[in-house]
């Protein structure tokens, strides 16, 4: 009897661990080189359950409409990077420009993007998530981006600025496990709403101050569910939906993120010929896409193709041996250097 009573304990225990809370820390996070692939379904069919403990989510039905790709490479390396000295991380846009992030103990933190016009950081930086992380811990802040400010000609005023500023508020409202196409994980639900308000200022000269003129806003709410899982390093689902709570769009990952790239026949590949490449290497994408951005294995980025008539060619002559990835819209691909000229 003794016996049966330690083994049903043993079996309960198990059970309870299975599908226990879940603590998401800094090493959740993904770091220099990691590749995140997730797929997008823009007319999701699913919705948003109330909150609480040990709940079971299926999102299996989710579709795979688009993908999209995100590298994340370290500032030092890009063009913007000096501009922001607190962040850790950065993301390469498909415009050429770059969102930098601050990843540490505390929390990740969205600090502002770089591109060719100038950027702009988030004052103070954007909380994402913080650490540690765990249910029904809540956090909240508020934060302005300067977009926009310039000179211009009119009857009492001298220049313009258009400012977007942002309220948050964060709430950690489940746990459990959660299932896609890529598996089940077991995960925390973070529900995070953003009110963004864009505003338009002129600046009179007759008191020397700005006004503010117009103003608009917006409400969202993303819920994330994040898995203490260190192959993931990134939401398992994100699903967002508008102020009246309805579902407007879903992504969920493709294939766990690797520190050197991500292997996946899901993601659409770009052609590419020779492979391996000696001297040259040629991308052909599809008529929209305008350059391509080249990685080596560790995630920096190396340099910036234009397309011309849909194929981009890379002057490989001075690669070092090696593997190399290439990011061409939402396309993505690989190619070796064999031997260097």
């Amino acid at each position: 009897m003794l016996k049966k009573i330690l083994l049903l304990s043993a079996v309960c225990g198990t059970l309870v661990l299975a599908n226990a809370q879940v603590t998401i820390t800094q090493v959740n996070m993904p770091g220099v080189g990691y590749v995140v692939a997730q797929a997008n379904d823009t007319a999701p069919t699913v919705s948003i359950s109330a909150g609480g403990t040990n709940q079971t989510w299926n999102f299996t039905s989710l579709q795979n409409h688009s993908q999209d790709t995100t590298i994340f490479t370290n500032p030092n390396w890009t063009p913007f990077g000096s501009s922001y000295p607190s962040a850790n991380l950065a993301i390469p846009e498909g415009n050429g420009g770059y969102i930098y992030l601050g990843v540490s103990s505390a929390g990740l933190d969205i600090i502002g993007f770089g591109d060719s016009s100038g950027g702009a950081s988030f004052t103070p930086p954007q909380r994402f998530i913080a650490f540690p992380s765990n249910y029904l811990d809540v956090f909240n802040g508020s934060s302005k981006l300067f977009t926009m400010e310039f000179d211009t000609a009119g009857i009492g005023f001298d220049s313009i600025r258009m400012v977007s500023s942002l309220a948050y508020f964060s709430q950690i409202d489940a746990w459990g496990s959660v299932t896609t196409p890529l598996g089940s994980f077991n995960s925390q639900r973070q529900a995070y709403t953003e009110v963004s308000v864009d505003s338009l200022f002129l600046h009179y000269t007759a008191n020397n101050m700005w006004q503010n003129i117009y103003a608009t806003a917006d409400t969202q709410v993303t819920y994330r569910w994040w898995t203490s899982d260190t192959s993931a390093r990134f939401p398992i689902v994100e699903i967002k939906t508008d102020a009246n709570n309805n579902v407007y769009r879903a992504s969920y990952l493709l294939a766990l993120p690797t520190p050197s790239g991500i292997e996946s026949l899901e993601i659409p590949e770009a052609k590419g010929f020779p492979n391996p490449a000696v001297s040259d290497y040629t991308i052909i994408a599809a008529g929209h896409v305008k350059e391509a951005v080249i990685f080596d294995a560790t995630g920096r980025e190396i340099e910036r193709v234009m397309f011309n008539a849909g194929k981009a060619r890379i002057n490989t002559a001075a690669y070092a041996r090696g593997l190399y990835y290439y990011q061409a819209g939402n396309m993505k691909g690989k190619f070796l250097v064999g031997k260097n000229q």
